[in-house]
Formats: structure tokens, C-alpha cells, sequence
């Protein structure tokens, strides 16, 4: 159908005139690309749109096929089906990613899939080489390190999208690691690493602001479980983030009294290609 309308003017201008005696914004059929499966999903989307106008004019000859019910309603299934796909794969390739965006996303996906019928005589089959091709590309998230650490430390997502119950306790050795690395020969903090809800700022005996040590900081975000949050000032990023809107929290930002600056490469090309 596609390819009728790609191939041939003179069929895209009866669309056309139909769809304006229909009152309707003319719209072009589009034709998938083999490179992008997206444009199979947005071929598929405009054929849904333009459903009437294609009624009509498979009705007045013979160059299209008329689709049956049930192939529309199967269009729109799988439309239905693959929009989180569509959607996940613009955040992935969006120019200001980050790393700590796929573990969240991939587990919303699994979650969608989920809720879809298995059972379902026209997409269950496709629902279920979905799910396997998701786990078999993706299951591997939990065991990197890299990605933990990105989701574990964005006040958004914390542990949240976790699905292995070991991975906090991994994330959080493995951070805790990182600190002790980076302030080796540095005097110890005095404060007792035990306080669930220590702030940013201390108060000395002269009434005066100090910072907490850094690995005091983290120990606290870390050892601050969902249950524990009553006022979410309480917490030192999400505070901060709230002073500010939703803008997103860099850790150079949060512990920059002890550090002069921390690098980010933001080259994600290899999350997205």
C-alpha cells in the first residue's frame, strides 16, 4: 500500500482531493525505510490516520487492497505495542542523555510489555519476541558498574528501577570504595557515620557553618531508604534539587567544597548507536 502511493503522483493526488472533500489535513502516506525501525511504526501510524480517505479510495478501484477489520484493528494494536519503543528510542537519542536514563527506561518498557495480553490472538506473539529480545540485548544493565552507579546517584531514580535486590548493596560498596580511594590521606571526619538525615552544612561550637566530609554525605544518601524519607528537604540532593526546579543534580555541584572540579564526558554515542 505504501509503496502504490510512494511510486505513483497521480494516486497521491486522489488521496489528496479525498481527503479535502473529507474536510481532512491532507497527509501523505509514508514509506518505511529498512535503515530505521521507527519509519515502520510512523508508516504505520499515518495509514491508521488517514484510514478513512484510504476507505474511499480502495472503493473506487482496484489499486489498493481493502483492509479487513481485523487488519485494522491489528494496525492498531501494534501501533499500540511499539509507541513505548518509538518514545524510548528519541530519549536514547536525544543530544543531552544520560547514562543514568537506560536502566530506568529499559525497566518502564519491560513493565509496558508486561501489562500487554500474552494471550492476545493478534499481537501476543509479538509481544513475547519483544520481551525476549529485551531481555536478551538489556539483562546484561545490572551487571555494569557504569550504569548502576549513573542510576544510583541520580535523585530521580535512586534504587527504584533496580530489579536484582543485590545490586543496592553492590552500588553502594562499590561508591563507597570510590571515596575512600579519593580521600586517602585525608584527615577523618569526626562525625559519626550513623546519622541517617545528616546535612551539607554542620554547625561548630562557635556557631558557625561547616561541610561534612564527603564519604559522611554519600553514606547518608546511601543508608536512606524510601521508608525512612518523611520531608524530602531532609535530604540533601532532592533538597537542592527542589531549591532549584528540575534541573539536573551533577555531583560536582554537590561536593565541590572539597573538590575544585570534576570532569563529565557527555559523549553518549555509544549508548545510542
Amino acid at each position: 500500500m505504501a509503496t502504490h502511493f510512494h511510486h505513483s503522483n497521480t494516486a497521491q493526488d486522489e488521496l489528496k482531493a479525498i481527503q479535502k472533500r473529507l474536510n481532512q489535513t491532507p497527509l501523505k502516506i509514508l514509506q518505511k525505510c529498512t535503515t530505521r525501525w521507527n519509519s515502520t511504526f510512523y508508516m504505520l501510524e499515518r495509514i491508521l490516520q488517514v484510514k478513512e480517505s484510504l476507505y474511499l479510495y480502495a472503493s473506487t478501484n482496484n489499486k489498493i487492497p481493502q483492509l479487513t477489520s481485523e487488519e485494522w484493528m491489528l494496525i492498531d494494536k501494534v501501533i499500540t505495542l511499539l509507541r513505548p519503543f518509538e518514545e524510548v528510542t528519541k530519549e536514547l537519542s536525544a543530544a543531552d542523555v544520560s547514562v543514568s536514563s537506560l536502566i530506568p527506561l529499559i525497566a518502564s518498557l519491560e513493565r509496558i510489555l508486561n501489562d500487554f495480553d500474552s494471550t492476545d490472538e493478534l499481537i501476543g506473539d509479538t509481544t513475547a519476541v519483544l520481551k525476549q529480545e529485551l531481555f536478551n540485548k538489556f539483562s546484561f544493565l545490572e551487571n555494569e558498574v557504569l550504569f548502576i552507579t549513573a542510576t544510583f546517584n541520580d535523585p530521580r531514580s535512586k534504587v527504584i528501577f533496580f530489579l536484582n535486590t543485590l545490586t543496592k548493596e553492590r552500588v553502594i560498596r562499590h561508591i563507597l570504595e570510590l571515596l575512600e580511594d579519593s580521600q586517602a590521606g585525608a584527615p577523618s571526619s569526626s562525625r559519626s557515620p550513623n546519622s541517617k538525615r545528616a546535612r551539607l552544612d554542620k554547625t561548630d561550637d562557635f556557631g558557625e557553618k561547616k561541610p561534612l566530609s564527603l564519604k559522611d554525605t554519600m553514606t547518608s544518601l546511601m543508608a536512606t531508604s524510601d521508608s525512612d524519607i518523611e520531608d524530602v528537604d531532609d535530604i540533601p540532593l532532592i533538597g537542592y534539587k527542589k531549591s532549584i526546579g528540575n534541573i539536573f543534580i551533577k555531583l560536582e555541584l554537590l561536593f565541590s567544597a572539597r573538590f575544585s572540579k570534576i570532569e563529565f564526558s557527555p559523549d553518549l554515542d555509544v549508548l545510542v548507536s
